[in-house]
């Protein structure tokens, strides 16, 4: 029993870091990305194409912080964050 404890920290541990690592290039992305997206997307007239774009874009933004609220990370950040605080 003791070894299965350990394996699952252990994987669970792995899992977090893959989401972080995700998280990190996906931002890296936007950040590199943005300049180009206010020039040919935002400064030119709505249309479906646009907004097909922009839904099909922040989608996966949304759906990783989605997966962050019921992983609990955002509940230990602000945690964290309000007793360094404190």
């Amino acid at each position: 029993m003791q070894y299965a404890s350990i394996g699952g920290s252990l994987h669970c541990g792995i899992v977090h870091k893959k989401i972080d690592s995700i998280a990190a290039l996906l931002y890296y992305d936007y950040c590199l990305t943005f300049p180009g997206e206010v020039k040919y997307i935002w400064s030119r007239k709505f249309t479906i194409t646009t907004i097909l774009y922009v839904c099909c874009r922040y989608a996966l933004l949304a759906n990783l912080l989605y997966l962050f609220a019921i992983s609990n990370v955002i509940n230990k950040v602000s945690l964290s964050v309000s007793f360094k605080g404190g």
